[in-house]
């Protein structure tokens, strides 16, 4: 009942982290201040390309993983039949 609920948000949780990614590759200078951290503009271009490739990087591996369909494998295992 609440599987539908947690992949909906999960999945609404990495678009979000998409965002934040796309916006600090497109224009880091004023999502660097939106997300409260002031970024000189002459110096700080690097960190926060950095900063927006890695949070990209995890949304579209998030997507990834979220998109997976198989079925969590099971905690209990059976032993090896040479033990019987």
């Amino acid at each position: 009942m609440l599987t539908p609920l947690a992949y909906g948000l999960a999945i609404f949780l990495i678009v979000f982290v998409l965002f934040i990614g796309a916006r600090f590759l497109l224009t880091p200078e004023s999502a660097a201040d939106g997300f409260g951290v002031p970024a000189k503009p002459d110096g700080d271009a690097a960190y926060l390309t950095v900063k927006g490739l890695r949070d990209f990087t995890s949304g579209v591996i998030g997507l990834a993983l979220t998109g997976e369909q198989r079925p969590p494998r099971s905690a209990s295992i059976s032993p090896p039949q040479w033990l019987y």
